[in-house]
């Protein structure tokens, strides 16, 4: 007797175990005490009035579940075929014994909490078959019983209600399927003998109350393609099917999932789910003793859950799962959720979830609230494992620290900056690259997405600083260290690799370009253009014609230098039309040497045009090139030669170089190699006036022949005069023939061709001396040709086009002068530019319009 009332004093409530002990008689006190289970039975009442009242008022179970030890078998769906349930009374008892078993294996740690809420889910799921079967025993085929919230989380609490949807095969009895399912729902929860084993909440259903209790598989299709709102896409992540047809389950999924989970994410579905996070946060604000409502509660970490799997589990299959810790594990292992942030996360609903169950326990209901009173609190603490004098204290410090825990996360999860990066990344192969950056260093990946928001192109970036991180060939850790270190270095590493499509593909096809950039970036030199010069010079001196394959690495350490200075905005357009425009010269003469001495019977001059001549090239120019000499078999093989040394197209797809020899005399029709006499003739007899205006503009690249044959024939060119007429001519034949595109900056009325047509016009006409269309501009405000406000238009109008021109050859892969006028295209060029898209657009439009208003004025001169 002393140990009974010791035992009943040191139980965390000794009023309701004495109460108990009282109830009972002899005999079973004294089974108990053979058992060996008096203790273990004393401090489950002491915590739960529930099993202490059941108890009382039927001894077997206490046999059952304590004497006899049933409380370590755990409940497993196969073990009810066994059972003799064959009427609602025998169900009802059956599951209150089994309610009980799990709230004692759950009080005395034999299970943890989420084998209990298992555990719960699965009793709930047998009662529900059960029930089913003794309404109607061939009807499984036709119906479908469906779990939602908790129950199809199976993460179900003591006395959660059970939310659930109910369906059926299209084309059935509706009022017999009504009948059936709301007499189901009435075995669930009647109350009878003071005992219900369920509350049903149907109130999930389409439109619900005001819903019919069931409904085909046609009309939920129905519903969620016209009248679904958002709130039910983060309910039926929980959906799951509970009991009835395997097809129809498929049949049901087969249409919700479409409904949940998006491939294509638009910002009005985003600011939906948003919403929701906002109600939360002012709900929550209110609330301080609600575990579920609270800041920093049950709700928000279920809310994290579910925010995430909307938004990538369109992409991401393996997320949808209805269960709240397997989503938060593979949330985890996906790389969207850091380990940090996880265990948090996780640890804290483990304890907020069994702290729940204490509640549920204590107060016999569905209930959420900390108890006010001290002797409730003593009581929740101590089933919670704190058993000092100060374990109220303790266990309110521990939920403190929980509560701020959780709270943080999701603030930060949802800050302006965070709530970004979780919005935008919708594209799995971005998802790949965190995860595999993750891998590197924890938080390698987020730090570097971050960084990509300032990238031009954030696919790109990332998917070029992964493949470097794998190709990379010195001490990996600390390149990786560096990055994440110096903030000078993460933004040289995201203009660089986030700017240029053509760049990106480089990287991904050629590990000289990863090992040339990497070393560039790391000391620094990238930012310098005075190593470039000498770099590229070098390149040059060790081309080796023989070798197709050096002459791309030039091209393509020459293009990689200029972009990467481009797209750190050190090169001015100017600067990277000489240095390309000097650079291709070089090698044109180097291919042009090497050859020479391989054909030294050959005996051709190269005359430049276009680009090439005014020193005015850009990324991707043709090389326009007419070959002046007789057309002998040396000087044929030649010519071949260097064609197919520039021609060989393997990286990429694209010429190394491309030659253009359409410019030569009768253009395609015409020999490729022209003698001195017979341009002679050509100029005299033949020469078309936009031919004068190309020509105009051509400079001899290597002279073989004699001086005076060139001087000859610069001479006839020179001559050559046009009238504005022809001019007229020119511009009209020009825009009839090629005009097809408004957005061509090059090929449209008002465009660059336009320009380059008009400062030839004026070079003939006034005799000017300069080549490029910035010199010919300056001769004329010099020798006051053109009045100042109309050449400085015209200099502001070339410039903007031209910057064009080049942004989109920079930018875009394969390049283009085509001017994007809407999409992802516009958005990247707009943002490299600094300007508004609708900006660039109406710039564009009306600068083409002034080109042509000045070109009508210099005519009418």
């Amino acid at each position: 007797m002393i140990r009974f009332k010791e035992l009943v004093s040191k139980s965390p409530n000794p009023e309701t175990a004495e109460r108990t002990l009282v109830s009972l008689n002899s005999s079973i006190i004294d089974d108990l005490i053979k058992s060996g289970e008096i203790d273990n039975f004393i401090y489950c009442c002491s915590i739960s009035p529930f099993i202490a009242k059941e108890c009382v008022k039927d001894h077997k179970l206490i046999k059952e579940i304590f004497i006899d030890k049933g409380y370590m078998d755990s409940i497993g769906k196969g073990s009810i075929k066994s059972k003799n349930l064959t009427n609602i009374e025998r169900l009802k008892r059956w599951h209150k014994k089994e309610h009980i078993k799990i709230a004692v294996r759950d009080l005395l740690q034999i299970a943890d909490i989420r084998r209990i809420l298992k555990e719960l889910s699965i009793l709930a799921d047998i009662t529900i078959e059960v029930a089913i079967s003794l309404i109607d025993r061939e009807i499984e085929e036709d119906i479908l019983v469906l779990g939602a919230g908790k129950l199809g989380g199976e993460e179900l609490n003591y006395f959660s209600d059970i939310d659930i949807l109910y369906a059926y095969k299209n084309g059935g009895d509706h009022s017999k399927f009504t009948e059936f399912f709301e007499k189901l729902t009435s075995v669930l929860s009647s109350d009878t003998d003071s005992y219900r084993m369920y509350n049903v909440d149907l109130r999930l259903r389409p439109q619900g109350t005001a819903g019919p209790i069931c409904l085909p598989l046609e009309a939920y299709r129905i519903y969620y393609e016209n009248y679904g709102r958002t709130w039910e896409k983060l309910m039926l992540i929980k959906v799951r099917r509970v009991f009835g047809s395997h097809t129809l389950s498929e049949e049901f999924f087969n249409i919700i999932n479409p409904f949940v989970y998006k491939k294509y994410l638009d910002l009005s579905y985003i600011e939906k789910i948003k919403n929701h996070r906002d109600e939360i946060i002012r709900e929550s604000s209110k609330i301080s003793e609600n575990i579920k409502l609270m800041r920093g509660g049950i709700r928000e970490i279920e809310f994290i859950v579910n925010f995430f799997q909307l938004i990538y589990g369109g992409k991401i299959e393996w997320l949808r799962v209805t269960n709240t810790l397997i989503a938060l594990s593979r949330l985890h292992a996906s790389g969207l959720l850091n380990s940090e942030d996880y265990s948090k996360l996780y640890t804290s609903y483990l304890f907020l979830r069994k702290l729940e169950n204490r509640l549920q326990i204590l107060y016999r209901t569905q209930t959420h609230n900390l108890p006010k009173n001290h002797r409730d609190l003593k009581i929740i603490a101590n089933s919670m494992g704190f058993y000092s004098e100060n374990c109220i204290e303790e266990f309110e410090n521990k939920l403190k620290n929980i509560k701020e825990s959780v709270s943080s996360i999701f603030e930060e999860l949802f800050s302006d900056k965070k709530e970004r990066t979780i919005v935008e990344i919708s594209d799995p192969v971005i998802w790949e690259s965190i995860k595999m950056l993750n891998k590197e260093h924890e938080n390698l990946g987020y730090i570097l997405y971050e960084e990509s928001t300032n990238a031009i192109d954030a696919y790109s970036f990332m998917n070029n600083i992964l493949h470097i991180i794998k190709e990379i060939n010195f001490p990996k850790h600390s390149f990786i260290d560096l990055i994440i270190s110096d903030k000078t270095t993460r933004t040289i590493i995201v203009k660089v690799l986030g700017t240029s499509q053509f760049v990106s593909k480089l990287i991904i096809k050629d590990r000289n370009i990863v090992k040339y950039l990497l070393e560039r970036i790391v000391d620094m030199s990238i930012l310098d253009p005075k190593p470039t010069k000498t770099a590229i010079r070098n390149l040059i001196n060790s081309i080796n014609v023989e070798d197709t394959q050096s002459l791309r690495n030039l091209r393509n350490y020459l293009f990689t230098n200029l972009m990467a200075l481009d797209a750190l905005y050190l090169i001015s357009l100017k600067e990277l039309e000489v240095m390309l425009s000097r650079s291709t010269i070089l090698i044109v003469k180097k291919i042009y040497n090497e050859l020479k001495k391989k054909n030294p019977q050959s005996n051709v001059d190269l005359m430049a045009l276009g680009r090439l001549a005014t020193r005015e090239m850009l990324y991707f120019s043709d090389l326009d090139l007419v070959f002046i000499g007789d057309d002998s078999k040396e000087n044929l093989t030649f010519v071949n030669e260097l064609i197919s040394v520039f021609s060989k197209k393997k990286l990429l797809e694209d010429d190394i170089y491309t030659i253009d020899t359409r410019l030569r005399p009768f253009g395609n029709a015409g020999n490729i190699i022209t003698s001195v006499s017979y341009f002679k003739k050509y100029i005299k007899y033949f020469i078309k006036p936009w031919e004068v205006l190309a020509y105009s503009r051509s400079v001899i690249l290597n002279e073989n022949l004699s001086n005076k044959e060139i001087m000859d024939v610069a001479t006839d060119l020179k001559n050559i005069k046009i009238s504005k007429e022809e001019f007229v001519d020119v511009i009209k034949k020009v825009r009839e023939s090629y005009y097809t595109n408004t957005y061509n900056i090059k090929l449209s009325e008002g465009g660059i061709i336009e320009i380059d047509l008009l400062l030839s016009f004026l070079k003939v006409k006034y005799e000017l001396r300069s080549n490029s269309n910035r010199g010919i501009l300056k001769e004329l405000k010099k020798r006051k040709i053109l009045e100042d406000k109309l050449i400085e238009e015209l200099t502001e109008d070339y410039n903007f086009l031209r910057l064009l021109e080049k942004n989109c050859k920079l930018l875009f892969y394969p390049p283009t002068s085509e001017l994007p006028n809407r999409g992802k295209k516009l958005s990247m060029l707009a943002k490299f530019m600094g300007i508004h898209e609708d900006t660039i657009i109406d710039k564009y439009t009306e600068t083409k319009k002034r080109v042509c208003r000045n070109i009508e004025k210099i005519i009418k001169l």
